[in-house]
């Protein structure tokens, strides 16, 4: 008869070749997630859709300022929210990190940065987004020294490009990484909204205004893409928060598609209306 302890062994060595095989089961292809990942590729890998991220020099082409009150703040904020709320945070830090390099603000631009390569991975602890390669610290001290320069901007949005189609590889097997950078998609939505639409009301609404509003409707349009490629199976459609997120994107770009960039006060109101509950609760800091 078998000892207790031989027994004991033997399924802590079962135990132990179930968890080794885990992770190869769920790296099996997805069609779905296979699909979405396509499509995340297609409308923020692309040449295009690199330009539409370089585009947020519009905000400086339109004479507006870089409002340090505007961005979200960097200290005691994704440490009491859900990983929910990080994965839209991560999104939001990703946008405010391109709004501070257009106007070359290298401690703003360097901070943001950090919470999104840096605090944002160690909270949601993913591997597979562990495997992101930021830029060579050389590299990247010297494009902080000037990240408004045209060229340096270039070459971070190349290499967020490179790293983009890495990670879509992997996110195709692993729902948990798709979650993340649908959830960051919808953040950069959210904080790009929100602060054209603040800069809009205080500089006051023009011909210069209609590129801007025009460049937020791109975006929102790229978003609905993503979201309806998941949109043909209920499990990932709930994972992906589709319904709750159409409740905000819908009516926004109905106004800006309607309007055709050409908002009145009122309607840059409506916007803000939408998007503020949205942003807030993310946005508040730790006590």
């Amino acid at each position: 008869m078998m000892s207790r302890k031989l027994i004991i062994a033997g399924l802590i060595a079962a135990f132990a070749l179930i968890l080794a095989a885990t992770p190869l089961l769920a790296a099996q292809p997805n069609p779905k997630l296979e699909k979405a990942a396509k499509v995340f590729l297609d409308v923020m890998g692309s040449d295009e859709g690199l330009a539409l991220m370089q585009n947020v020099a519009i905000l400086k082409k339109a004479g507006l300022s870089y409002q340090p009150e505007l961005v979200v703040p960097t200290a005691e904020v994704i440490d009491c929210k859900s990983n929910e709320q990080v994965r839209i945070l991560m999104g939001m830090y990703a946008f405010d990190t391109n709004y501070a390099a257009v106007f070359g603000k290298k401690k703003e631009f360097l901070a943001s940065r950090k919470v999104m390569f840096e605090d944002i991975t160690e909270k949601l602890d993913l591997p597979a987004l562990r495997k992101i390669r930021a830029m060579a610290p050389a590299r990247l001290k010297k494009v902080a020294e000037d990240p408004g320069q045209p060229a340096n901007r270039k070459a971070l949005l190349a290499n967020w490009r490179d790293q983009m189609k890495k990670q879509m590889a992997l996110a195709a097997k692993d729902p948990e990484l798709m979650d993340v950078y649908v959830d960051s998609l919808y953040g950069s939505m959210i904080e790009c909204l929100y602060v054209s639409c603040k800069l809009a009301l205080s500089s006051g609404l023009g011909d210069a205004m209609i590129a801007l509003f025009n460049y937020n409707a791109l975006r929102l349009t790229n978003l609905e893409k993503v979201l309806q490629a998941v949109a043909d199976d209920k499990e990932l459609a709930a994972m992906m928060e589709r319904g709750e997120r159409k409740q905000v994107t819908d009516p926004v770009l109905k106004i800006l598609k309607n309007k055709k960039g050409k908002l009145t006060k009122e309607d840059v109101g409506k916007i803000l209306a939408l998007v503020k509950p949205v942003r807030t609760p993310l946005v508040k800091q730790c006590k």
